[in-house]
């Protein structure tokens, strides 16, 4: 079986049960400072649980300003404001812009900070958003780890094709790539040696570099260098 093949249907996979499970969510759709939002009742439950003495409208009110699609930063947002270091509604377009951002920010190959929001105050996440604000652009990616070819939830895949850079920067692309890894594609005439056969990939999962792929020798390999194909 074509692993490559494998990995994406594997990866769309889990997407599509993940959205599917969306779907299923049990709540109500509300109406709070204009904007009609949806209600998860166990989201709901849980920060009312968490948060005592926190008004129906201020619960509304906290998940109408998680970004989120399935409410991850509700808690979050309910546990600033009760400390008061966030104020809503007046912050809520802010922290909004903000969360979107650091769901962009923490899924990035380039992002080495804090990826757990839990850990973080409303000052260390604007500190952080203003420190990585400058992240890469995907053209700046592909001359790090190759073209993008795959960009969907968690998931990230670069190929590394010298028919496409030319073998002289194809092979320093994979040098590069395999950095701060196991691979033995961190030294050039290992690297050369597989690009020579064919494409090599570069996977990542919620931003960290994941795997290394080459069909050609039918390798798929964790960054410790341990084969993923059982």
């Amino acid at each position: 079986m074509d692993v490559m093949y494998f990995f994406l249907q594997v990866s769309k996979t889990m997407i599509r049960l993940f959205a599917n499970s969306l779907l299923k969510v049990d709540g109500n759709w509300v109406t709070i400072d204009g904007h009609h939002v949806f209600i998860p009742t166990n989201k709901f439950n849980n920060i009312q649980a968490q948060n005592k003495g926190m008004k129906d409208e201020d619960i509304h009110r906290v998940i109408a300003t998680d970004p989120s699609p399935n409410k991850e930063y509700s808690y979050w947002i309910a546990r600033q404001a009760t400390k008061g270091t966030i104020n809503l509604p007046e912050d809520s377009e802010k922290i909004s812009e903000q969360l979107k951002q650091f769901t962009q920010l923490k899924n990035s190959p380039v992002f080495t900070g804090e990826r757990d929001i839990g850990k973080h105050t409303p000052g260390s996440l604007y500190q952080t958003l203003e420190q990585y604000g400058k992240q890469k652009s995907k053209s700046e990616l592909s001359k790090d780890y190759g073209r993008l070819i795959y960009d969907s939830g968690p998931y990230k895949i670069f190929k590394i094709d010298p028919k496409e850079l030319g073998i002289g920067e194809a092979v320093r692309t994979l040098q590069n790539a395999s950095s701060s890894t196991n691979w033995c594609t961190t030294q050039e005439r290992y690297a050369r040696g597989y690009l020579e056969k064919g494409p090599t990939f570069i996977m990542f999962y919620n931003g960290k570099k994941y795997a290394q792929l080459h069909p050609q020798s039918e390798q798929y390999m964790n960054t410790s260098d341990s084969s993923l194909i059982r």
